[in-house]
């Protein structure tokens, strides 16, 4: 087992571990949107950020594999600035508006914008605005006003990873992507456009929720 150090505490971690699995097993807690125990890693959201001591840069812990006397801080300032800076980004054109929020009080994303940034848009431009709602299927609606994408899980939940099928996608770039239903070229070509009803509603049958 070898042992590491975060913020000069030595533990004992397992091997195979990341610097993510290590701290939060021993209660150091790292915040993470895209990471998942049950997936394999992506590395999208960037919020994981710790700095090897020595070193004057910070790195990712999702992807970071524990080894002998390894030594990471995960409160320092420049891991502080860096997450600060993520937050301005993920919330670029996220309305912020968590007090009428219906996700208000339970939501990862407002405890981290508070705790990690909590400070008004630094930019400019007009926010990127999508239509309100949605439908993905006749039982899904998707609220685009109160949805924030890392696409952080896209390789896993949207078609790859663990998932039994294809089921969302991303759809056109940048600021202006959108979260859709899947369409399968050959079901388009063959219903003139449009996506065959699925019973299941959008949803896939495994449950990926961080709890």
């Amino acid at each position: 087992m070898p042992e590491i150090f975060i913020n000069g505490h030595s533990i004992q971690a397992e091997r195979g571990q990341s610097v993510l699995q290590a701290a939060l097993a021993h209660g150091f807690y790292i915040p993470y949107f895209c990471w998942h125990p049950k997936l394999s890693v992506a590395g999208n959201c960037r919020i994981c950020c710790v700095q090897v001591e020595g070193r004057s840069w910070v790195e990712i812990a999702c992807n970071m594999p524990v080894t002998e006397g390894l030594r990471v801080l995960t409160d320092s300032d420049p891991v502080k600035a860096y997450r600060k800076s993520i937050m301005q980004l993920m919330t670029l054109n996220h309305p912020v508006d968590c007090g009428i929020c219906d996700k208000a009080g339970e939501c990862t994303l407002q405890d981290y914008h508070y705790k990690y940034n909590g400070a008004p848009s630094v930019s400019h431009d007009t926010k990127v605005r999508s239509t309100k709602f949605h439908p993905l299927s006749e039982r899904i609606v998707l609220d685009n006003f109160e949805l924030f994408d890392v696409s952080g899980r896209r390789d896993h939940a949207f078609g790859k990873g663990k998932a039994e099928r294809k089921i969302f996608q991303i759809a056109r770039r940048r600021h202006h992507h959108r979260v859709r239903a899947a369409v399968v070229s050959n079901l388009v070509r063959a219903t003139g456009g449009k996506a065959l009803p699925d019973r299941y509603g959008g949803c896939g049958r495994r449950n990926y929720s961080r709890g």
